[in-house]
């Protein structure tokens, strides 16, 4: 899917009259049992992390992530980890508010679950 969606991106870089998409996409899941998280850009560019970040404040939630994160981390750490980059990026006048963002969880052998705003008020 991931592969079609840049090619779809790429497309749209190659002829006059077509505008090219203006949005880059993470996307995650599960294949054939592994854990898989990618990046797609306007120009048709795809990428495969452990973990990514896009937007205004990419550069400070990368350099976040490269400090902070490790393989294995577990849910409630990296829970712990996405609220903190999050609130640390955020360009609003106003104080980060967890009811603004939405989490789920992706893992091997377990249904998609999305984590409700009250559970991750926990973590703050």
């Amino acid at each position: 899917m991931v592969k079609e969606i840049a090619s779809v991106n790429q497309l749209f870089t190659q002829y006059s009259g077509m505008r090219p998409f203006g949005i880059s996409l993470i996307v995650a899941g599960v294949y054939n049992g592994k854990s898989q998280l990618f990046e797609t850009e306007p120009a048709g560019a795809l990428a495969e992390y452990n973990a990514v970040a896009i937007g205004q404040g990419k550069k400070k939630a990368m350099e976040m992530l490269e400090k902070e994160y490790k393989a294995g981390i577990t849910l409630e750490k990296a829970i712990k980890l996405a609220l903190k980059i999050i609130s640390a990026t955020s360009y609003e006048k106003k104080q980060f508010d967890v009811n603004n963002v939405c989490f789920a969880c992706i893992e091997e052998d377990k249904q998609f679950e999305m984590i409700p705003a009250e559970k991750l008020k926990e973590y703050l």
